[in-house]
């Protein structure tokens, strides 16, 4: 059976009345006993009936009324204070005072919740802040010193966790360079990149070339990760003997290549196939060389550069990057060269960019001297996620 909530108007109603009725009621009993020389008997039951009135609505005032509302900021108080707290019990049938004590309980609920959301968010965030550190000692922290090659390289991911990776590994007659892109962003794509990281250092110490060592990345890669799970990546074998670079494309951009004899820069395909797509790369995968003259450049990069759109939803491709090299290619220094390309790419996304995809770019300039010694490599990591930048253009530094 349902129950039947009055509101507060209807209840003082119904109470008056009813008092009123047996007022009345008792008035005319008592004057039939009363002496009519009794000139005050009249006004003293009236008196007394009105009294009688006012206790009862004080009454009910109280009970139906203060101690309700008492409750509810006795609650509300403990809840302010930290202390223990515990919903009501919908026992009032007024109306206005059941309502309280019901948007009461939905508060708390509704708190207990966000609080709970709050405590996962901030378990996750230190998870991914653990992940991101652990990626990060896997990326290198110098370049290693590498005759006839003046090397800069920097990274920034979208989010704390990101997917594309890097390294330069010294051997003994040669150096391996290689830059690489996993499949979307975050988690997923941070973890796919250590696990690249981590088989291309185990291969590497047993061998030298980039066929074979990809090959077993990719042969070991495939059986542990899904199809939506793969990675692009390009290496190149610098021999130091005999200043010649080579080539290893799985499926990566294009290598932007500088000639300073004609001042012309061109864009070469890696070739090659993912990582991670299929169980066998063997016929898919190879190694060619690229000429260079002293003063050439090779830049290296990642979708995270060219597919990057400014305010007008303009993407900045690789004919933008290409431009850009062949403008400042001729530029002495490896980090003078990036430094420019890096500032046209700013002025182009402008400063509301907000960076949906981690970015790389590394920058090679051929000497016959032996420019780069033991520098150190530039992380650039957002650990505020997917964000507006504040700078007045968007800067590897966040």
């Amino acid at each position: 059976m349902q129950s039947t909530h009055f509101s507060l108007t209807q209840k003082i109603v119904l109470l008056t009345g009813g008092l009123a009725l047996i007022g009345l009621a008792l008035s005319i009993t008592f004057r039939q006993f009363a002496t009519i020389n009794t000139a005050t008997t009249t006004f003293e039951w009236l008196f007394w009936l009105f009294c009688i009135l006012l206790g009862s609505l004080l009454v009910f005032f109280i009970v139906q009324i203060v101690r309700p509302i008492q409750r509810v900021t006795t609650q509300m108080q403990a809840i302010l204070q930290g202390k223990n707290y515990q919903k009501l019990k919908l026992t009032n049938n007024i109306k206005e005072v059941r309502v309280l004590e019901e948007f009461f309980n939905t508060m708390i609920t509704s708190l207990e919740k966000v609080s709970t959301d709050i405590e996962d968010r901030n378990r996750l965030t230190e998870e991914l802040n653990f992940a991101g550190d652990f990626q990060r000692q896997l990326l290198p922290k110098k370049s290693p010193q590498v005759p006839g090659l003046d090397i800069i390289v920097k990274t920034r991911p979208a989010t704390e966790v990101g997917g594309d990776n890097f390294d330069i590994i010294p051997l003994k007659d040669s150096t391996l360079f290689y830059i690489g892109d996993a499949t979307g962003h975050g988690l997923q794509a941070g973890l796919l990149m250590s696990m690249v990281n981590v088989l291309i250092h185990t291969f590497t110490s047993l061998h030298e070339s980039p066929r074979e060592i990809l090959n077993k990345v990719n042969q070991f890669l495939t059986p542990k990760t899904t199809s939506s799970m793969f990675m692009t990546l390009v290496m190149l074998r610098w021999e130091h003997q005999a200043q010649k670079l080579h080539y290893t494309g799985c499926g990566h951009e294009h290598i932007l290549i500088y000639r300073a004899a004609t001042g012309k820069c061109k864009a070469l395909k890696t070739g090659g196939i993912a990582l991670g797509l299929i169980p066998d790369t063997s016929d898919k995968i190879h190694e060619a060389e690229i000429a260079l003259a002293p003063n050439d450049v090779i830049v290296l990069f990642t979708d995270g550069i060219t597919e990057a759109e400014n305010k007008h939803g303009k993407m900045y491709g690789m004919e933008n990057l290409r431009q850009s090299v062949e403008r400042h290619a001729s530029r002495n220094k490896a980090k003078s060269i990036f430094d420019s390309i890096s500032r046209d790419f700013a002025n182009f996304i402008d400063r509301d960019y907000i960076q949906k995809d981690d970015a790389t770019l590394m920058v090679l300039k051929h000497s016959w001297k032996n420019a780069s010694r033991n520098k150190k490599i530039q992380l650039t990591v957002d650990t505020a996620g997917i964000t507006a930048i504040e700078k007045p253009n968007w800067d590897w530094e966040q």
